[in-house]
């Protein structure tokens, strides 16, 4: 469980970190601060290869609060206090006695109850953090190339790059937040579910004929009489 969690974390943090390194390099690269090309990239050995998967991983852990930043300039209606109110509006039926600040309570309850249940819960919290890591990244790529488009002459690719950058940022922004949502969600319609009991919900209603194990029984009985 924790070996897998921890495998969600670090691609959550490393595959964000990796765009972000190259970005640099790539800005480094045409700003004239150094030599870097995408074909220098597949003559690294394996020790380097590790060592900046490593650095990825540290600029993306680093990286994380300002991209939440962000991404709450993007999305200010994502955050976790708006997302329970959502849950409470969708299910007035339920008296939820749990804050926002408790949801870290909440899925180390779930682990004890279902450890599959609370690995596909923070699967869902990885992906939502790896999207809005993504979404600072795009947008960071985004203004890299406006300034090389800006000061190479208007090649109008380059435009046409910066622009597409924009828009995966604005959707990166859009997807952190559904996952986000499914994060929480799911968070506390575990917590619900494990304090429901069928007959909460399931209720027997008189039926209107009797059934044919009635019959049969009053039949015998009135034989017995």
């Amino acid at each position: 469980m924790s070996i897998q969690v921890g495998l969600y974390d670090f691609f959550a943090y490393t595959l964000p970190g990796v765009l972000f390194v190259i970005s640099l390099a790539y800005a480094g690269s045409n700003f004239g601060f150094f030599q870097f090309d995408l074909q220098s990239l597949s003559t690294l050995s394996t020790p380097l290869i590790l060592f900046g998967l490593g650095v990825s991983y540290v600029a993306g852990m680093l990286l994380q609060p300002i991209a939440k930043k962000w991404h709450r300039i993007l999305q200010p209606k994502g955050n976790t206090k708006t997302i329970f109110k959502d849950f409470e509006v969708l299910h007035p039926e339920l008296t939820m006695k749990v804050r926002p600040e408790e949801a870290g309570l909440m899925r180390a309850y779930i682990k004890q109850k279902s450890l599959e249940l609370a690995l596909e819960i923070e699967k869902l919290g990885a992906v939502s953090q790896m999207l809005r890591n993504f979404c600072f990244d795009f947008a960071v790529l985004a203004v890299i190339l406006l300034i090389h488009w800006l000061s190479s002459g208007f090649q109008w690719l380059l435009l046409v790059g910066s622009l597409l950058m924009a828009i995966l940022t604005v959707v990166a922004a859009a997807e952190a937040t559904k996952f986000d949502r499914w994060f929480h969600y799911l968070t506390l319609e575990s917590i619900a579910a494990f304090s429901l009991t069928p007959t909460n919900h399931v209720s027997h209603k008189p039926m209107g004929h009797p059934s044919p194990s009635q019959l049969t029984l009053g039949k015998q009985q009135n034989q017995g009489q």
